[in-house]
C-alpha cells in the first residue's frame, strides 16, 4: 500500500476517534465523566500511551536504518565506480569497452533507483562490465596491477549491488500498523471524551493527529525506498558519472 495512503487512513481513524470521543460525550451520564471517572480512565490510558510511544519509535527507528543501509550501500557503490573507472583510464586505450560498459551500468543504476527498481537493465551491463575486465590482456606489470586493482573495484561494486538488493523494500508487518492504529484512535478517542467543545481544542487535536498520522507515513515510507517520496538517493552515483570522460 502507498505511504501516503497508510497515513491518510490513520489520520481519518485518529481524528476521527477525536470526534467519536466528543460526540459519546454527549450522551454519556454526568457522573461517568466526573473526576474519579476521569482519573480512572486516564491512569489506565497512560498504559496505552507509553506502549504506543515505544512501537511508533521503534518502528520509526528500523525503517530509519533500513533507509539509511541502502543509502550507505549507494554511497560505497559510487565509490567504487569512481575507483574503477581511474584504474580503466591508466590501463590505456585497450580498456576503452570497459570504460564504456562502466558508464552504462553506472547510468542505468542511476535510472533504476531514481525510478525505484530494484533491479533491471542494470544486471546485464553489469555482466558486460565483468566480461570486459576479464578479457583484458596485460602487457606489463603495470597493467597486471592495474587489472587486478580493477577486478578488486569491480567485485566490491557487485557487493554493493547486493547490499541494496537485500535492504530492498522491508515492509512494516501490517498487522503492526493496524495495532498501533487502533492504540492511537483509541487515545484520541479519550481525548475527545474529556475535552471541550470549543475551537481552540478542535485545532489542537487536529494538529496532534497530523504530527501523529506522519509518524505512520514515515514509518512506511522509509521502509519502501523504492517507492513513495523519498526513494533511495542517487546522488553518488550521478557525481561518479559527472567525473567519467
Amino acid at each position: 500500500m502507498h505511504p501516503l495512503t497508510v497515513g491518510a487512513a490513520a489520520f481519518v481513524a485518529i481524528f476521527g476517534g477525536a470526534l467519536a470521543g466528543m460526540a459519546i460525550a454527549r450522551r454519556l451520564p454526568d457522573h461517568h465523566r466526573d473526576a474519579d471517572s476521569r482519573n480512572a480512565i486516564l491512569v489506565a490510558m497512560a498504559v496505552v500511551s507509553t506502549l504506543s510511544a515505544l512501537v511508533l519509535s521503534l518502528l520509526v527507528t528500523q525503517a530509519n536504518g533500513s533507509y539509511s543501509r541502502r543509502a550507505d550501500a549507494v554511497a560505497v557503490l559510487g565509490t567504487d565506480i569512481q575507483r574503477l573507472d581511474r584504474s580503466l583510464r591508466r590501463y590505456g586505450p585497450d580498456s576503452l569497452p570497459a570504460h564504456d560498459a562502466l558508464k552504462a551500468y553506472a547510468l542505468a543504476k542511476r535510472d533504476e533507483l531514481a525510478q525505484g527498481r530494484v533491479a533491471g537493465k542494470s544486471l546485464d551491463q553489469l555482466d558486460r562490465l565483468t566480461d570486459s575486465i576479464v578479457r583484458l590482456v596485460p602487457t606489463d606489470a603495470e597493467q597486471r596491477f592495474l587489472q587486478q586493482q580493477a577486478m578488486g573495484a569491480l567485485q566490491s561494486i557487485s557487493e554493493a549491488r547486493w547490499r541494496l538488493a537485500e535492504n530492498a523494500d522491508q515492509p512494516t508487518p501490517t498487522a503492526f500498523l493496524v495495532l498501533l492504529i487502533f492504540w492511537l484512535t483509541l487515545l484520541f478517542t479519550i481525548f475527545g471524551l474529556f475535552s471541550p467543545r470549543n475551537g481552540t481544542v478542535m485545532a489542537a487535536l487536529l494538529c496532534c493527529a497530523v504530527a501523529v498520522s506522519s509518524g505512520v507515513f514515515l514509518i512506511v515510507e522509509l521502509a519502501t525506498p523504492n517507492a513513495g517520496l523519498l526513494l533511495t538517493p542517487t546522488r553518488p552515483l550521478t557525481s561518479a558519472i559527472a567525473m567519467m570522460p
